[in-house]
């Protein structure tokens, strides 16, 4: 199946933005397109067009950027381009929740600053009562 019209325009916007991602991307049965690499530290990596918006996944966290509602490959790819640059840089870090080896949920932080669970909602206390915390670095 060819690529569908926002995936053609978000690869234009990597090729620009993100050449590096070209050659290990994929063109997926849907018309999307999917890269697929691992991080030096072992981790993978991954970013996606499907739906009509980019998602891009490090380990057992991802995050959207557009919306299918109203896509616009340009300015997506451009968001995902920030968020992949401070991945890649070590600026941001993947927070990694888990009681025993269950995984509870993830976040994206800067640095090694972790917000202690005393500072949050208390829906995300209970969540994270009893839970440790692993950093996941690019």
């Amino acid at each position: 199946m060819p690529l569908n019209p926002y995936t053609e325009a978000a690869r234009r916007a990597i090729a620009a933005h993100l050449p590096e991602l070209l050659p290990v991307s994929r063109e997926q049965d849907d018309g999307s397109l999917l890269v697929e690499l691992q991080s030096p530290s072992g981790r993978q990596f991954w970013l996606s067009t499907s739906g009509d918006e980019i998602t891009v996944g490090f380990d057992l966290h991802h995050g959207h950027f557009g919306s299918p509602l109203d896509p616009d490959a340009e300015d997506d790819v451009a968001q995902a381009t920030a968020y992949i640059r401070n991945l890649m840089s070590g600026r941001y870090r993947i927070a990694v929740w888990k009681r025993g080896e269950r995984f509870v949920m993830s976040e994206t932080i800067e640095g090694d600053s972790v917000p202690p669970v005393e500072s949050r909602s208390w829906v995300e206390r209970r969540l994270l009562r009893s839970c440790s915390v692993e950093l996941y670095g690019w």
